[in-house]
């Protein structure tokens, strides 16, 4: 078996990973030779996600100096429900929407385009610490390296080899279907997404969306649950029960569905973030929450782990005791982005029923 040396390895070629790799090479071109990124299938891959990019989202992609260019559905207004009532928010757009499957690929190709090399079909089989070096092994190869990023998601290998715990465990539930559509739909004509929060009295500690998509260039709708467990002291909600409870409420046929069921590592600020030559990123370190936010928050980790490895390799300090700093304080994204702090803000919003006014408002939302 061949062994090559990099000072970067990161595992795993989605959003975070790919982001990392992209804002190394924008501080300084020379990283383009000292990163390879692992991916243990090939672009493009199947992803079990909704393709949802918030404002914070397009916001980080601008940074990479990059425009979204995939096909999406745009959504300009985006309604927060709770039985009757409701409120809606604005933007031009607030939310697109894109086929994550194509999203991936598309920014892996940019990656490439920047001289990033991304070796596919290569599964992290294990991991050794050796010295001052970790030597991850796949069936391809060996790759030594000064530092690791584990972009592999809440279950990936590097997290587990780092001995991540949390007690008790972060991880929200979600469930989701992908439908047929024709394009008419109000959702689609109107480019409006629903979240529904009235799942709350049925122990839900999250919410019901229907969001318009595009799956290889065709329309469909997207429909989910999102439970985030926030206190895993209350009773279970039925993930299936809300769903076709939210599918009804949304005035749509019921249909013989293929379910698609995920964990996600939600973000807490006692999570396990690095270890010594080794930093996690995306939903390895936590993703939002509230909203169980995945792409945007993805993407702003990878501008956090630049920072971080830059000023790691000019301080020789490759024990990554400072990380949680850099994702704690300085991303731009969950506690920060939430003046309570997220999982604050997400214990009180889905532990009570929200305040809606009875009559729907609207509150302006970003532009472009």
């Amino acid at each position: 078996m061949t062994e090559r040396t990099r000072d970067i390895a990161i595992v795993g070629a989605g959003p975070s990973g790919l982001a990392t790799a992209m804002h190394l090479v924008r501080l300084d071109p020379v990283w383009s030779g000292r990163i390879i990124i692992l991916e243990k299938a090939a672009h493009p891959r199947p992803k079990q996600c909704t393709g949802a990019i918030t404002r914070l989202g397009l916001d980080q992609l601008s940074l990479l100096g990059l425009t979204l260019d995939v096909p999406f559905v745009e959504i300009d207004e985006l309604r927060l429900q709770y039985r009757n009532r409701s409120v809606s928010v604005r933007g031009r757009p607030i939310i697109v929407v894109a086929w994550r499957q194509e999203f991936d690929a598309w920014l892996a190709s940019k990656a490439r385009g920047m001289g990033i090399e991304i070796l596919e079909d290569s599964p992290v089989q294990r991991l050794e610490r050796a010295e001052n070096l970790t030597l991850l092994y796949t069936p391809r190869e060996t790759i030594r390296a000064r530092v690791v990023v584990g972009a592999d998601g809440s279950i990936g290998r590097v997290r587990r080899w780092l001995g991540a715990r949390e007690r008790p465990p972060h991880v929200a539930r979600l469930l989701q279907v992908v439908t047929q559509a024709t394009g008419d739909e109000p959702e689609h004509r109107d480019r409006t997404a629903r979240l529904d929060f009235s799942g709350l009295q049925a122990r839900l500690q999250g919410y019901y969306w229907d969001l318009p998509s595009l799956v290889q260039g065709g329309p469909r709708m997207s429909s989910g649950v999102y439970d985030a467990r926030i206190s895993s002291r209350r009773g279970r909600a039925s993930l299936p029960d809300q769903l076709t409870v939210g599918i009804l409420r949304g005035e749509r046929q019921g249909e013989k569905l293929q379910l698609q069921s995920h964990p996600i590592h939600w973000f807490s600020p006692h999570n396990c973030f690095s270890g010594p030559g080794a930093i996690l990123v995306g939903d390895a370190a936590g993703v939002d929450p509230v909203f169980g936010e995945g792409i945007g928050v993805a993407l702003a980790y990878g501008a956090v782990a630049a920072r971080a490895i830059q000023s790691a390799f000019h301080g020789r300090d490759f024990t990554f005791s400072t990380y949680r700093r850099f994702g704690y304080f300085r991303a731009r994204t969950l506690d920060r982005r939430h003046p309570v702090g997220a999982t604050r803000l997400a214990a009180i919003a889905f532990t009570s029923p929200p305040r809606f006014p009875p009559d729907r408002q609207a509150w302006p939302g970003r532009g472009r």
